[in-house]
């Protein structure tokens, strides 16, 4: 069985602007032996001046794992509330159809990834999000070039960021919970002694991912007014890792804790600001 989107009441949109409070339609997902009759998603002309968002929308109770998205038009110099995602694209194997608008749309598997699993993290994606590779037509050359132009812009003026590592995996859930825990809590708990720990090995396979080696990474993560990293169903404040990174070396680790392999990959490695 396909999956399809139909139209139920929900909060309507007009291009170019916010969610008004009138009723209207919009879309929602269920299970359709037609899906593959629906025609794919057109990107309508986009502005000077303008940048299309998208807002993911709930779990369709039939089938969680069918992934639909509103987008819309908005002027880059409205009083805009919206988050924007940094992450990497990764390869173009297997790529995955979420719905946009209602219509059928191909993602690499990364980003559905994490569309997926935003869903169960309302408390940090919820509302209008700036994500390239779907509001931006990729297809577009003229538009892409604009676009990019105006990416300093969108993340300066993004409310958040949205840093997305990827899936669980690795013990990443204990990597992100030291971090957490370590952050809330002000430990002052040596370093070093993490190193020797599986939650040591844990943040060292975290900042080995992709991500990291991203050329525009750093520049992104710090544009925005503030930032969170997402792994699996983990989300931390940006500062939860920043801190730890920069405590590293703020007690000259002894030779024990130098000859570490986590403590070494992790100082050398691409996340060591």
């Amino acid at each position: 069985m396909a999956c399809a989107c139909v139209d139920a009441p929900t909060i309507g949109l007009r291009q170019g602007t916010a969610s008004s409070s009138r009723h209207g339609k919009a879309i929602v997902c269920k299970q359709s032996h037609i899906a593959s009759e629906v025609e794919s998603f057109v990107y309508p002309n986009l502005e000077q001046g303008m940048i299309r968002l998208l807002r993911i929308l709930p779990a369709a109770p039939r089938d969680a794992s069918v992934v639909c998205c509103e987008i819309a038009q908005f002027h880059l110099d409205e009083e805009l509330e919206y988050k924007a995602l940094s992450y990497t694209w990764g390869g173009e194997q297997e790529p995955c159809t979420i719905y946009l608008n209602g219509r059928p749309w191909r993602v690499r598997r990364n980003l559905w990834r994490f569309l997926n699993q935003a869903r169960s993290l309302q408390a940090h994606c919820s509302g209008w999000i700036w994500i390239d590779a779907i509001c931006v037509d990729q297809s577009n050359d003229p538009e892409r070039t604009h676009q990019v132009n105006f990416m300093f812009e969108i993340y300066r003026r993004a409310q958040h960021v949205l840093v997305w590592l990827g899936p669980q995996y690795g013990d990443s859930d204990k990597a992100m919970q030291e971090l957490d825990h370590r952050h809330k809590s002000r430990s002052s708990r040596s370093l070093h002694g993490v190193w020797s720990s599986p939650a040591g090995a844990a943040i060292c396979e975290l900042c080995k991912r992709p991500y990291w080696s991203r050329l525009w990474v750093f520049q992104e993560s710090k544009l925005g007014k503030a930032k969170t990293i997402i792994c699996g169903d983990q989300a931390i404040p940006w500062e939860s890792l920043t801190s730890f990174l920069h405590g590293i070396d703020s007690r000259a680790p002894g030779p024990r804790v130098r000859k570490m392999d986590h403590y070494k990959l992790t100082r050398d490695g691409p996340a060591y600001p």
